[in-house]
């Protein structure tokens, strides 16, 4: 597609008179091409978010490209889609450190040119939220633990995260609790008043361990790693006794016993008796036969369907988390917006009011289920009602 605009415009360019017109003209054709296009926003994101990861990455010699890109961008008209799955994206990149901060922050800089400041606000709080971390760790190292501990501080509202009551239930081995109470000593000293949420179903954590024949650093989920650390203790553990030491929920210790127990590369546990799934009355213990290629070894989770216990594809966990978000962020700026008009006009019939709101919002289409949606929580919620002996007029209540 970036090879046929740059077709047309090259074509546009030799025209003598009406170059405006035909511009438009390609610009509306190739809008209502891309907007056939559903999976467009998530294509687009994908190719930044690989064109970033690239151990050659150089935005500006791509630059003619993503310019390019983002040509097509303004045209889309779910522009909200493209920011759930970006930030999903971008939040992977900075925390696993895969990409180059000032080149994110040149990408956004040329999305905001696009679509303003407002658009991209959440972006640049993750990068700020990066370098305010990076600088408190460093102003403050000397009263810090050992450097054990690598760490981000968030703000909630500017990453994607999704909270986990594990956080509070889990228990943690003594020395992890340790490195947790004397940085956040230290973080209350400088910033009292704030309070600091610990996202251990984020966080990994990197264990070496000598096998029999091999010595490697295993790097893992924190759930993985806490499991892994009980056997410092016990010589075998049966499930129910790991789900009763971690206090983690059954389905979570299933999961993570998968992982190092059942899963090919990585059966850095072993299971009895053996098998392709967990009961609870398998026993597990260290495999001390345990080997790779590799000194360093990353421990993958699997992902399962909470309905069935099926794993599920990262893809196919991911669609469903981005739906949900985009569905539930698209309901909250359409009762706004109905909420803002209406307390402006008063009142208005139905026709109306949908014509309104669908010209007010400009990062995605308000379809008319979307929109009889929010109107039914706004009339249950009692900011407006219908009219009695019209019931396609709709009057603000104050």
């Amino acid at each position: 597609m970036i090879s046929l605009k740059i077709r047309y415009y090259d074509l546009v360019s030799q025209l003598s008179n009406d170059q405006a017109l035909t511009y438009k003209y390609i610009n509306e054709a190739f809008g209502k091409s891309i907007n056939e296009i559903k999976v467009f926003p998530e294509f687009l994101s994908l190719y930044f978010d690989t064109l970033l990861k690239s151990p050659d990455s150089n935005l500006k010699e791509n630059i003619t490209v993503v310019k390019n890109c983002i040509y097509f961008f303004k045209l889309f008209k779910d522009k909200d889609t493209f920011e759930v799955i970006y930030r999903q994206q971008l939040s992977r990149r900075l925390l696993q450190q895969k990409s180059d901060i000032s080149e994110e922050q040149e990408l956004i800089l040329l999305l905001q040119e696009d679509v303003g400041a407002s658009y991209t606000s959440k972006l640049r709080g993750m990068l700020r939220d990066l370098h305010l971390s990076k600088a408190f760790i460093q102003k403050n190292k000397k009263m810090l633990p050992s450097n054990q501990l690598e760490l981000n501080i968030l703000t909630q509202m500017f990453w994607p995260l999704q909270k986990s009551d594990m956080n509070k239930q889990v228990n943690i081995p003594d020395s992890l609790i340790s490195l947790k109470s004397d940085f956040e000593k230290c973080y209350t000293m400088v910033h009292s008043g704030r309070l600091l949420e610990w996202m251990y179903h984020l966080s990994t954590i990197e264990i070496a361990y000598q096998f029999r024949d091999s010595y490697h650093e295993l790097s893992m989920q924190m759930y993985c790693g806490i499991i892994f650390l009980l056997f410092k203790d016990h010589q075998s553990l049966t499930f129910d006794e790991i789900v009763e030491l971690t206090n983690l929920p059954v389905q979570e210790v299933r999961r993570n016993l998968i992982s190092m127990s059942i899963a090919p590369k990585t059966r850095i546990l072993r299971k009895s008796p053996p098998g392709k799934t967990v009961s609870n009355e398998d026993v597990f213990s260290i495999n001390q036969e345990f080997s790779a290629p590799q000194r360093k070894v990353k421990v993958l989770m699997v992902l399962m369907n909470s309905n069935n216990g099926r794993p599920l594809t990262p893809n196919e966990n991911s669609r469903t988390s981005i739906d949900k978000k985009l569905l539930d962020s698209r309901l909250s700026v359409v009762n706004a917006t109905i909420t803002r008009i209406m307390k402006q006009e008063r009142k208005l019939h139905h026709s109306q009011l949908q014509e309104r709101v669908s010209a007010s919002v400009n990062l995605f289409e308000v379809n008319t289920s979307m929109f009889k949606t929010s109107l039914e929580y706004l009339i249950n919620n009692e900011y407006i009602q219908r009219d009695f002996d019209n019931t396609t007029l709709y009057h603000y209540l104050p």
